[in-house]
């Protein structure tokens, strides 16, 4: 049975499915667009069934069945106000009975293999193609790296002080889109950067770091480097060269790349509710779904958490933004690059049950109110309901961090962090001579 790993909202009852399904569309990777959706002559592509959801929303209950096999999105499904359903008549996406249809932010490649050398071999890819990612018959390569991984090694599987040194970067061409990964220098997480080139004295260039917000230099031990053409050297790993449209792999023993499947990722979010505080998606379910293959967003995680050591990005495989009374149900969310479910400013009685995340890039599950804006000090922070900017002050307890005290205001004045005060120490009843730094 799957569980589900992380809470995002409010976890309540945002609908129930009656037993009648009202409208039926079915959809299956070997439909074809131009049928009628029914059981018999499903639709191929889940914009074409989304098109025919609109028709007929909000009139009698909705429900989109979808087939097994996987459905290659070619950009991120957008639900709006116009997928809406209502509480008497909601709308669903579910897998087919006893069926196992998986939503993929990826790309079937078909490709040709010829020798390169030392074992490893190359095929061109379509023009304009990339990806951060490389799966083959649905497991995950490595990206070339050095030092090589390692799966029983915890530090990044494989860690080594050279990585950047003068004498490994020498090695290297053109190691512009290169990554750095390393820890930071107290142990407090850990630190991306992408590497921009070489100087004309032949010193690597590289930015980032922006992932942590106690900023510090890389830890001089645990670092690698990926993504780098000469360090193509170990069965399993790969390297994409955008110059020539070419990819190179070095197939694990036993592999036979003739009948295997590869498949390359190349979108952020797979689903999107996009609505407003104004026009909200409204009373729409996903039950039973697989979503699986997302790029990865470390270099986007650049947005400070107020009071955290962190950054987060305000996005993921499944990203709620403006959503009312909308579901995911029995749903299983794996192995994609970034964060698995986002819950991003304003939504409203959002439900997650029973769901599984296995193997995300980043956070298994995160919610993210509006950005307070700039300038407010540590204590003091503004809230941003659709009503209108609501100033908080809080007090917490240095020990535990508990919330001893608060207060809410419509305006950043003395009042405000004064009546949070008087609330804790109302609470707590601290000895006289404490003192207490405010900003």
């Amino acid at each position: 049975m799957r569980h589900l790993v992380g809470a995002t909202a409010a976890v309540q009852l945002a609908f129930c499915v009656t037993p009648s399904f009202g409208i039926e569309i079915h959809v299956s990777p070997s439909g074809a667009d131009t049928n009628p959706g029914t059981a018999e002559r499903p639709l191929a592509s889940l914009v074409a069934a989304q098109q025919a959801a609109r028709r007929a929303v909000g009139r009698e209950p909705v429900t989109v069945w979808l087939h097994s096999g996987t459905y290659y999105l070619a950009e991120t499904l957008r639900f709006t106000a116009a997928d809406s359903g209502t509480k008497a008549f909601p709308v669903v996406y579910a897998a087919a009975p006893g069926e196992e249809p998986v939503i993929s932010g990826g790309q079937l490649l078909k490709l040709t293999w010829t020798p390169y050398r030392d074992g490893i071999l190359q095929a061109k890819v379509p023009a304009g193609f990339t990806t951060d990612q490389l799966f083959v018959n649905d497991s995950l390569q490595v990206l070339a790296r050095y030092p090589n991984f390692d799966p029983t090694e915890p530090h990044f599987n494989g860690y080594a002080p050279d990585a950047i040194s003068p004498q490994r970067v020498a090695r290297w061409a053109d190691p512009r889109g290169g990554y750095i990964h390393a820890l930071h220098g107290a142990l407090w997480g850990g630190m991306h950067y992408v590497i921009t080139g070489k100087d004309a004295a032949g010193h690597l260039t590289y930015e980032g770091g922006w992932q942590n917000n106690r900023s510090s230099g890389m830890h001089p031990k645990y670092r690698f480097v990926e993504n780098i053409f000469e360090e193509l050297d170990a069965p399993g790993e790969w390297f994409l060269q955008a110059s020539n449209a070419t990819l190179y792999f070095y197939p694990p023993a036993g592999l036979d790349l003739a009948t295997a499947k590869v498949e390359g990722v190349r979108l952020r979010h797979l689903i999107e509710f996009d609505g407003s505080p104004a026009a909200p998606v409204k009373f729409v379910m996903l039950r039973g779904l697989t979503f699986r293959h997302a790029l990865r967003t470390f270099m986007e995680n650049r947005e400070p958490l107020l009071r955290t050591d962190w950054t987060t990005y305000r996005g993921g495989a499944l990203l709620f933004n403006g959503a009312e009374d909308c579901a995911m149900e029995n749903c299983f969310v794996d192995r994609v690059g970034g964060n698995a479910i986002f819950v991003n400013n304003y939504n409203r009685r959002l439900a997650f049950r029973g769901c599984h995340i296995a193997g995300a890039g980043r956070s298994g599950a995160l919610s993210r109110a509006r950005p307070a804006r700039p300038g407010l000090g540590a204590g003091l922070t503004q809230l941003a309901p659709a009503e209108g900017w609501i100033d908080l002050a809080v007090i917490l307890n240095a020990g535990s961090r508990n919330v001893g005290g608060w207060a809410l205001a419509t305006s950043l004045e003395l009042p405000l962090a004064t009546a949070a005060l008087k609330r804790a120490s109302a609470r707590r009843a601290p000895a006289p001579g404490i003192l207490h730094p405010s900003n």
